[in-house]
């Protein structure tokens, strides 16, 4: 059995390689986090690689940063 020498970081965002301040992965024996209040759209989703997809939470200016992009996409073509 091969043992993987790169343990998951749950506090870095997969996406930007920030600080995700997640409070579950601050502390396990937290209760409450700002993402649990948040939906995530699954085409922001998609863009966590597939081998630590829900294992890692996305932060907050990545779901901004998101946002905004999508604000900008003409859909009356």
């Amino acid at each position: 059995m091969k043992l993987d020498s790169n343990p998951l970081d749950t506090a870095t965002c997969p996406l930007c390689g920030e600080p995700n301040h997640c409070a579950t992965a601050a502390d396990p024996n937290a209760t409450e986090c700002w993402c649990e209040d948040v939906k995530f759209p699954a085409e922001l989703l998609a863009r966590v690689p597939e081998s630590i997809g829900q294992k890692v939470c996305v932060c907050q200016k990545c779901l901004q940063n998101y946002q905004e992009e999508i604000g900008k996409i003409d859909l009356s073509s």
